[in-house]
């Protein structure tokens, strides 16, 4: 597991600034030295997870990103994102899934852990910008399907959608006591489903690919 300590480099080459964004538009810049050194952040998310992270520095495991513009409620609320050690093929992620420094650790937990146990977990999406969220919403303005911008657990960096057969389309649910699971059998599902608790992490039970930290009835993890 490779241990990030650095600033990541600026987009513009010159090491002035971090688009706060994430999405090649103009926004909120974060200097360098608002980078943290990194933490040990244990293996559960940290406080509110709805709060600003501004002040929470990322895992160790992880590395620091800078300041992002996060929305919970419509409200916009600046966070700290920090980049896992997991590929992701998400149009902001650049490469490497990223999420909120208060569940940096509870993510890189789950990661590490995936990975022992002889997975290789990649993601489909991790944080969303507004501008990424409004562009789903207006593709498909249906609460249903889509979060309304503003409102979106990936625009606080506290969700991944985990690539797997299917990830995406709920027509690829096979729907069991109420929860979507994957109609092609995954072994990384299966094993997201019997561990992700552990890190305070479920499944949102409409989606088998979306895990994040919210904890109500429409999260579940554990033997279906």
């Amino acid at each position: 597991m490779a241990t990030f300590s650095t600033a990541p480099p600026s987009p513009t080459g010159g090491g002035a600034v971090i688009n706060g964004n994430g999405d090649g538009t103009t926004g909120t810049t974060t200097p360098p030295g608002d980078i943290l050194p990194p933490s040990s952040n244990g293996d559960q998310p940290i406080g509110d997870v709805y709060a600003s992270s501004e002040a929470i520095p990322c895992d160790s495991r992880t590395r620091d990103l800078g300041i992002f513009d996060g929305y919970h409620g419509g409200i916009l609320t600046k966070v700290r994102l920090c980049e896992l050690d997991m590929p992701s093929s998400g149009s902001e992620d650049g490469g490497k899934a990223r999420v909120n420094s208060r569940v940096s650790g509870a993510f890189a937990s789950l990661v590490d852990a995936a990975k022992a146990a002889g997975l290789n977990p990649s993601a489909n999406s991790s944080f969303r910008s507004q501008a990424h969220q409004q562009a789903l919403w207006d593709a498909n303005p249906n609460p249903a399907k889509v979060a309304r911008p503003g409102n979106s657990n990936h625009q606080m960096g506290l969700a991944i959608d985990f690539s797997m057969t299917g990830t995406g389309s709920t027509s690829n649910c096979k729907t069991i006591s109420g929860i979507c699971t994957p109609s092609v059998h995954s072994d990384l599902y299966d094993w997201l489903r019997a561990n992700s608790c552990t890190y305070g992490i479920r499944q949102y039970n409409g989606e088998f690919w979306h895990f994040d930290t919210l904890d109500d009835s429409t999260r579940s993890c554990g033997a279906i």
